[in-house]
């Protein structure tokens, strides 16, 4: 079993290679080869990353499918 961790590191890598912002199904299919993972909880480690500044989380106008992709070295998010 994959600690979290882990897979939030696999989910960084697989976003490194891709090289641009991929959707939130694509990259759940990709972790679910690797690891057994359930969806509300591959949600809870998208919104971890995203809190603690790795990703960035963009929802497509009209749409529920969600972007995901790295965050800029060096950004800020302000509120």
């Amino acid at each position: 079993m994959f600690s979290t961790r882990r897979i939030q590191l696999k989910i960084l890598e697989y976003l490194r290679s891709r090289g641009r912002g991929v959707s939130e199904r694509e990259l759940y299919e990709y972790i679910r080869r690797e690891v057994e993972i359930s969806w509300s909880k591959f949600e809870f480690l998208i919104m971890a990353l995203e809190i603690e500044g790795f990703v960035s989380v963009r929802t497509l106008k009209d749409s529920r499918n969600r972007i995901i992709s790295l965050r800029e070295q060096g950004s800020t998010q302000r509120y």
